[in-house]
Formats: structure tokens, sequence, C-alpha cells
């Protein structure tokens, strides 16, 4: 229980408090002004905090991926996945998110009001030959949407694989396949979030670095920010607010975090979290290596 509620915290509070404290507090404010009044250093420094928000954000969303996949389908082996291993994923996260938002402060690309005004990104719409808008562009789609969105693919795929061997398995299960039919759903919906929230973003991109001048219409370089900033509502409601465990044992475990883990008592889970054990395998098939519940699979 400890690791699939305190790691996963891990992951989901350094999502959802990088896009709610960096990405919109000056959106709004200057939103209610109706125009960005900060000037342009405020500008510049607005965007990279955005920039980095949604970098930490949509790879926060891969590690947890990954170390979902890594606990229970046991690719290395009896490999334990410590809160050393979360901090050390954290770091990442941020070091991705600085790093790619670093460059327009050296020359690679500008920061610039977006859309209606209201807010500053990156000019990912001008191709600006000198500045070299449109390949920073690309960087961000490849660093910012296709890795990450990879590697959700296939961690998440491969979990879902390792639950409907196990329900297959246990065909005589009603627990099982509840289980199975709500770890699936929850797994389109957190894979259909991200896509809905930086989709937009990368397709516009792509559509206004090659689209010629006269067929642009800039009043729809605000959409894509209205999606990516729509994380702020999305992320709570899937990973934490969806999730029965964290709403029951968050409080608790917020207050015992720095405690000793091994003073928390193993957790015994009834209904469509019941854990899954694997049978004896039949001839031919193959022994899974993970034991699967469906809070282990959407452990935020």
């Amino acid at each position: 229980f400890f690791h699939s509620s305190f790691l996963g915290m891990f992951y989901s509070w350094n999502a959802l408090w990088s896009s709610a404290v960096l990405s919109t507090t000056l959106v709004f404010v200057c939103s209610a002004r109706g125009y960005y009044f900060l000037g342009y250093t405020m500008c510049a420094l607005e965007a990279a905090m955005g920039a980095v928000a949604g970098l930490v954000t949509s790879w926060s969303l891969a590690m947890l991926s990954l170390e979902r996949y890594l606990v229970i389908c046991k690719p290395f082996g009896a490999f334990k996945f410590g809160s050393s291993h979360a901090a050390g994923a954290v770091v990442f996260t941020w070091f991705m998110g600085v790093g790619c938002a670093s460059p327009p402060f050296f020359g690679w690309s500008r920061y610039i009001p977006e859309g209606l005004g209201c807010a500053c990104g990156p000019d990912w719409y001008t191709n600006d030959q000198e500045l070299g808008t449109t390949s920073y562009m690309y960087f961000l789609l490849i660093t910012c949407f296709c890795m990450p969105l990879s590697i959700i693919i296939f961690s998440y795929s491969q979990l879902l694989g390792a639950l409907r061997a196990v329900a297959a398995q246990q065909a005589e299960s009603a627990s099982t396949q509840k289980a199975e039919k709500e770890v699936s759903r929850m797994i389109i919906v957190m894979v259909g979030s991200f896509v809905t929230c930086y989709a937009p973003y990368a397709l516009t991109g792509l559509w206004f670095a090659n689209s010629p001048e006269v067929n642009k219409d800039y009043r729809l370089v605000t959409i894509p920010a209205f999606f990516s900033k729509s994380s702020c509502v999305y992320n709570p409601l899937i990973y934490a607010f969806m999730n029965k465990q964290v709403r029951t044992n968050a409080p608790t475990e917020m207050r015992d975090m720095n405690s000793d883990t091994e003073r928390l008592a193993p957790v015994s889970i009834r209904g469509p979290e019941a854990v899954m054990q694997p049978s004896k395998p039949r001839r031919g098939t193959r022994r899974l290596l993970c034991r699967v519940t469906a809070a282990d699979l959407v452990p935020l």
C-alpha cells in the first residue's frame, strides 16, 4: 500500500503543483485585465514557467506509467522501486522542463504574447528563420509530446496485456473481470486526457509551420493554450479524485510521509480492486511475474 499511494503521490503532486502554480496564476490576472500588461521581461518569464509546467506535467505522467510498468510487469526481475527512485524521477522531470524551456533565453526562438494577447508562450507560429522558431517548435513537439506519449502508450499497453492474461486465467472470477474492465477504462481515460491536453498544440504547431502566411489565423493560437492549461482540471480528477485509495488514505499518508515506512500495515482491498493472483499457469501459458490489481495500475 505504501508503494501505490506514497510513490504515486510523488508524481501526482509534482504534476499538479507544477501546472497550478507555474502556468495559471499570471494568465488569470492578465485575462482579468483583458491584455498582457506586465511587459516583455515578465512575458518571457511567464511563458518559460508555463513551458516548464507543461513539460514537468507531461513527463511526470510518463514517469508514473513507466514506474507502474517496472513494478508490476518486472521486466528487470526483482527490482524494488523505492522512494529514492521516485525522487530521482521527479528531479528528472524538472531537469527536462527547465532544460527544454531555457533555449529562448539564449537565442533559439523567443517568448512572445500569443493568441488573444493575455498570455505568453514560445514563438512556434511566425516561422522566423533567423531565430529558428520552427526548429524549436519541432524540438518541443518531440520532447514535450511524442516522447512522453510513447512511454505512456507502451507502459499502459504492457500493463493491460498483463492484466488480461491474469483475467484469462481467472475467467470464473467476477471480481477479476470487473477489475479488468475498470482498469481498461482508466487507461483509456488517462491516455485520452493526455492527448486531449497536448495534441492541439502539436497539431496547430505543425499546421502553422507548414502553411503559407495567408492561410494563418493567429486567433487560433489561443485554442491549444486553453487545452493544455485544462490539464490543471483533468489531472486532479483522473489521478486523485477518481481513485478511491487516494481519497481514503491521502490525509493519513500526508501526515505520516516522513515517518518510518515499516510501520505501515498492508491494506486488504476488496471488490473491483481485489488482488488478482495468477493461478497455476496452463500448459503453454507464460507465467506472469507480478500481482496485478486495479489499485496497482492506477495508484495515484
